[in-house]
């Protein structure tokens, strides 16, 4: 018998020895179990594959991975830095804005405030423009006075109060729009202020412009305003420069307050000039000055005033201020005030029949000096009035129209 190396088989021989029925041949169950083991095996065989890759793969590119996971991570960081800088930029600009907000508020608040004292002290210089002493008589007998300005409405009501402190803890707008509506208030109150200096200046302008060309035309020299007349006076002291602020304003009432001293000063002036009718009411002329046929005589005569018709007893006015001079009978002139009013003036009131004045009297503009009647020369009751300068009878009627001028303009 053949001795068979021990690892070597006769596949004749020995698989159908081992697995082969002697009758039906191969075994029932020896293929599918080859099968399984077959599917096992490559199973493993994959699986070891895998993991002995994926093994590999993690070795090569772990850092890689480690390196891409660091870098998202910081990516993320910034980002988030990103952000973080960004809101708080914003907070910042917020913060900015609102303490901008604050300051303009304030700033606001300051310039009304400067504004509102500003105003008052406009208020109170005007106030001292206003003309002062008693208001103009009926006409005769009235003084110049210059027109009263209209005075602008109180600061009192746009003063800021105590009580509106708490609405600066308010919204923003709604204290601003009150801030707003203050400062169209004074706004308006300083137009009001400009329109009454200028209608001011116009008026006292306009006054003394008047006032000059009626004592012009009536030969009279106007005299200086009341500062200037001081200037005679003895005064000294070193020289100090003054600059005063370029304010329009100051620079306005300083020219309204040198008008009203002049106006004050020519209107004083006239108080002893007889630009007033020595009579109430409209009396008629019947017999003007200058040459005329005598009444009694028949013949060319000088007739050195005007004869104003009025009713026995009617009161007679001083056409100006000044001090009685005669008082009495003065032949053809029958019962006579002679009034003297300075700078060469003088009034004569004659054919009177009562006389209330005695010599030496001083009279202002207004004053009843008589009565009406028919002493003396005349052919029934009237007013002889009579004006002279210098010694020389002048037309009555050139002082009595320069009145009536100033009258329209006051």
């Amino acid at each position: 018998m053949t001795r068979v190396p021990f690892g070597r088989r006769n596949p004749g021989v020995h698989d159908a020895h081992f697995h082969a029925h002697p009758q039906h041949g191969v075994h029932p169950h020896a293929r599918p179990r080859r099968r399984a083991g077959a599917i096992a095996a490559i199973v493993l065989v994959l699986l070891l594959a895998v993991w002995s890759g994926a093994a590999t793969i993690y070795v090569l590119f772990r850092d890689d991975a480690l390196k891409l996971l660091a870098d998202r991570q910081i990516t993320l960081v910034r980002a988030h830095d990103r952000e973080m800088g960004a809101l708080l930029t914003e907070i910042d600009r917020l913060k900015s804005l609102k303490l901008l907000d604050q300051e303009r508020v304030e700033r606001t608040l300051a310039d009304l405030t400067r504004r509102q004292v500003t105003l008052e002290q406009r208020q109170a210089a005007l106030a001292t423009l206003a003309p002062k002493g008693p208001a103009p008589a009926p006409e005769p007998t009235g003084a110049i006075q210059p027109t009263a300005p209209a005075k602008p409405s109180p600061l009192s009501d746009l003063a800021p109060r105590s009580d509106r402190q708490s609405e600066l803890a308010r919204p923003a707008s709604p204290f601003e729009a009150r801030l707003a509506e203050l400062a169209e208030k004074l706004t308006r109150v300083e137009a009001v202020q400009t329109r009454t200096l200028t209608g001011l200046e116009q008026g006292y302008g306009g006054q003394v412009l008047r006032m000059r060309s009626a004592l012009a035309a009536l030969n009279i020299e106007a005299p200086l305003p009341t500062n200037l007349n001081r200037i005679a006076a003895a005064i000294g002291g070193p020289f100090l420069p003054f600059f005063r602020p370029d304010d329009p304003f100051q620079r306005q009432i300083d020219r309204i307050r040198a008008a009203a001293s002049e106006a004050e000063t020519l209107a004083r002036a006239f108080e002893a000039v007889p630009v007033r009718k020595p009579m109430l009411g409209d009396a008629e002329v019947t017999s003007g000055f200058g040459m005329r046929v005598d009444p009694f005589l028949k013949q060319l005569a000088l007739h050195t005033g005007v004869d104003l018709r009025a009713d026995p007893g009617d009161p007679v006015r001083a056409a100006a201020a000044g001090k009685v001079t005669q008082a009495g009978y003065q032949g053809g002139y029958g019962l006579m005030v002679e009034i003297d009013h300075g700078n060469g003036l003088v009034t004569r009131y004659a054919h009177l029949s009562a006389v209330l004045l005695s010599e030496g009297a001083t009279v202002a503009a207004g004053t009843i000096v008589g009565r009406v009647g028919t002493t003396g020369r005349t052919t029934g009751p009237h007013l002889h009035y009579e004006v002279r300068l210098n010694g020389e009878a002048v037309d009555p009627l050139r002082y009595l129209k320069a009145g009536a001028k100033l009258a329209e303009g006051f």
